[in-house]
């Protein structure tokens, strides 16, 4: 691509070899080529948007019926599947509060042997 495309102040370099006007036009072919490929591209983005746009359009009503057609193909857990889980997940949350408060105790009480029994604040 052109140097003086990108900034118009651009002085050719005395070493630099000036174009002939075969590569100029060379030049100005592939400028032109990159700017109809990107539009292309711009086009396609476009486009895609557009669909998405339409997709996302469904009626409130229609989307009322998929979610009630999604939620019966739905595996349900037992009641009693439910309560299991529910008394593993706050057995573990307490087993992991006491040895949190146990770290804490122990470190405080290190904490207070080091400095002589003074406080934090």
């Amino acid at each position: 691509m052109a140097k003086e495309q990108f900034n118009p102040q651009y002085k050719p370099n005395k070493e630099e070899p000036e174009l002939t006007r075969a590569e100029k036009k060379a030049q100005q072919r592939e400028i032109k080529a990159a700017q109809k490929e990107q539009a292309r591209i711009d086009k396609e983005k476009q486009t895609k948007k557009a669909e998405k746009t339409k997709k996302e359009k469904k009626s409130l009503g229609k989307r009322l019926k998929e979610t009630g057609s999604e939620l019966k193909k739905v595996t349900w857990p037992t009641f009693g599947k439910t309560a299991k889980q529910t008394g593993v997940v706050i057995a573990v949350v307490v087993f992991f509060t006491l040895v949190l408060l146990g770290f804490d105790g122990l470190l405080g009480t290190i904490y207070h042997l080091l400095t002589g029994g003074k406080g934090v604040f």
